[in-house]
């Protein structure tokens, strides 16, 4: 039996994917679980028809994502959080924490996902070199002045 799996289901496939099970395991217990529809139904050829212009949609979202994020690479920005005398952070910088700083610094919308940390989060003040990238694609890295607030 042709299915066609409306969410990922381990061992069989992931959510779009066309795929050919056993009769008993689609009619007992993928359909009625609303985890697959049969590729020769209406409902199937919908559900495909949807799930690929949603796939178009993303990839144009992502490629627009990573023109913003283009635009960042090379800069250099300056970070001001609050220190030590020894120089050591109150609160390391996450992924999470310099995606929200860029984006209030910048105007361009950087998520951590986007943010690459070689070494981990940030301990201390200095110069730091992060990386920026979209899905697998390292676009190039942002240097980073971390400074502490008086």
């Amino acid at each position: 039996m042709k299915l066609v799996l409306t969410q990922d289901v381990a061992h069989v496939g992931r959510k779009g994917e066309q795929v050919a099970v056993a009769n008993g395991y689609g009619i007992n217990y993928l359909i009625p679980s609303k985890k697959g529809l049969k590729v020769d139904s209406p409902e199937g050829q919908s559900f495909l028809k949807r799930f690929e212009l949603l796939k178009g949609s993303k990839a144009a979202m992502a490629e627009a994502n990573a023109e913003e994020l283009s635009k960042l690479v090379g800069e250099q920005l300056s970070l001001s959080v609050e220190a030590n005398d020894e120089g050591g952070l109150f609160g390391s910088l996450t992924a999470i924490k310099i995606a929200q700083m860029i984006t209030a610094l910048t105007q361009v919308q950087v998520e951590a996902n986007n943010v690459v940390l070689s070494d981990g989060p940030i301990k201390e003040i200095g110069e730091y070199s992060v990386g920026l990238q979209v899905g697998d694609n390292q676009l190039g890295e942002v240097m980073l002045n971390v400074t502490t607030t008086i």
